[in-house]
């Protein structure tokens, strides 16, 4: 039931993540996760001491800020296309359906696949997934105006607080119960949060904005989570969609605290077309004369022959080259080069092949073979070492 590579991934499912946050704070998130969240999971990529752009060479200072850019384009587009194709396979019809179950089923019961088959079988999973994703819909009632007293109650009430913290949590609110007085309905004390199992949502306004659609998608994962990421830890709340939009009102209307100490100042600059030109010879060097490549660059047509002795992504853009499927393409290939589908699921890359190597011979290797890093001991406790080779 889970195979190697198949497991629940470290980080959230970005499938949808074209539903939740803004090409701008994507692009800063991946300058600097702890820059937005000290206590993040996700590593830093950019701004680290082999790419920082003080070390670079002057040509290329420029390239960390074009590939962020990059990653959140194709992100941002895959996601978009991802549940476009969604909303037209859940309108098939039941015949469909059962071909596709029963086709799966064949393919399963044959063990060893050709390569059509094996094509066949990844698409009719890929359907099939499509069908379970649920579109995105107001769950808030009709009329219903969401109330944030309400949801700080709620999001205390109901044990948010048991995986979750929240700073805005950390001073009373209304009036506090008097001997003789009536109860103020919307009090609740102070309630200091220590749980970590959850994110710390005191950040959550920055990320997802005030919008309109912002309090959608808040108000439907905090219903069911699974809508968005069916492998997410978190349970289903049980709570009436009029409680879940008090709560997410709460949430987006809180002033957001615990942000790192320079996501205020960051900026990602946007990349000029040269610089995007320039990364691209980074990949295309390998598989391109420099006439070619230079050729494709300027979006000259390239012969037949050529396009057809390129790999798959390169001949995608030697077929449709512009700027946006130039900046695509990079994407594509730093997703790939830094294994983000490996902690995320990721649209394209659902068959993609661990980023390690695999380990289940790993008990089988010689132990000299496991540590280079200790070389230089090992040298030392097992060989007598010479300083010179003659008397001189």
């Amino acid at each position: 039931d889970n195979p190697p590579g198949k497991l629940r991934k470290v980080g959230p499912s970005l499938m949808r993540v074209s539903e939740k946050v803004s090409a701008e704070w994507l692009a800063k998130w991946l300058r600097s996760p702890r820059g937005f969240r000290p206590d993040t999971k996700m590593p830093h990529f950019y701004g680290v001491s082999n790419n920082h752009p003080s070390v670079l060479p002057g040509d290329q200072k420029k390239f960390p800020d074009a590939e962020i850019w990059a990653v959140t384009q194709y992100l941002l587009d895959i996601s978009r296309e991802h549940l476009q194709e969604a909303a037209k396979v859940q309108g098939d019809d039941a015949a469909a359906r059962k071909n596709d179950a029963d086709n799966l089923a064949a393919l399963q019961a044959k063990g060893k696949l050709t390569d059509a088959e094996a094509t066949e079988y990844d698409q009719v999973q890929r359907r099939i997934r499509l069908r379970n994703t649920p579109k995105l819909e107001d769950q808030t009632p009709k009329g219903y105006q969401a109330n944030d007293e309400r949801g700080r109650l709620l999001f205390i009430e109901r044990g948010c607080l048991a995986c979750h913290s929240h700073k805005s949590t950390e001073q009373a609110q209304g009036n506090p119960p008097k001997i003789g007085e009536a109860l103020d309905p919307l009090y609740s004390p102070a309630v200091h949060g220590e749980a970590q199992f959850g994110p710390n949502l005191s950040q959550v306004a920055e990320k997802l904005g005030k919008t309109k659609a912002a309090r959608m998608w808040l108000t439907q994962w905090i219903l069911d989570p699974h809508v968005h990421s069916p492998r997410s830890r978190m349970p289903v709340t049980h709570l009436e969609p009029a409680q879940a939009a008090d709560i997410a009102e709460w949430l987006l209307s809180q002033k957001s605290q615990d942000l790192g100490s320079e996501w205020n100042t960051l900026a990602v600059a946007q990349p000029d077309p040269q610089t995007l030109k320039d990364l691209a010879k980074v990949y295309l060097v390998r598989m391109l004369s420099k006439s070619d490549m230079n050729a494709l660059l300027d979006g000259k047509e390239l012969s037949k022959t050529i396009k057809n002795d390129l790999p798959k992504d390169e001949k995608e853009l030697a077929d449709n080259y512009s700027e946006t499927a130039l900046k695509r393409y990079l994407g594509k290939k730093a997703v790939g080069r830094q294994g983000c589908y490996a902690c995320h699921d990721i649209p394209g890359f659902d068959n993609a092949k661990p980023i390690g190597v695999g380990l289940n011979d790993w008990g089988k290797k010689p132990a000299d073979r496991l540590a280079f890093e200790d070389i230089a001991n090992y040298i030392k406790h097992n060989y007598h070492v010479v300083e010179s080779l003659t008397d001189e």
